[in-house]
């Protein structure tokens, strides 16, 4: 089965799913006991979870294989928490 996906569609995608991917690197320990009261195992956690993102990216051609060919290391893990903007921090700048 083949499926189309448009340029920025697909950049798009990588861009939330490498979100998602430096979130649960900064947050493991909750994230990790409430996927596996999810999932109902803990054989499928946060570091397996972040394997599929980061092969999902790679799929996407948005990364050279960082994290999936590579060991994750603190050398390529984000270093700070994003930062979202909400309509009071937006607001008062």
């Amino acid at each position: 089965m083949s499926i189309s996906l448009d340029s920025a569609d697909a950049v798009e995608l990588a861009e939330l799913l490498q979100f998602l991917d430096d979130w649960l690197a900064t947050s493991s320990g909750p994230v990790n006991q409430s996927l596996t009261r999810f999932v109902g195992c803990e054989a499928y956690g946060v570091g397996t979870l972040g394997d599929d993102i980061a092969r999902f990216i790679f799929l996407l051609g948005e990364s050279d294989g960082e994290g999936l060919f590579s060991p994750r290391t603190p050398a390529n893990e984000p270093t700070a928490t994003p930062v979202l903007m909400t309509a009071n921090t937006a607001s008062s700048s």
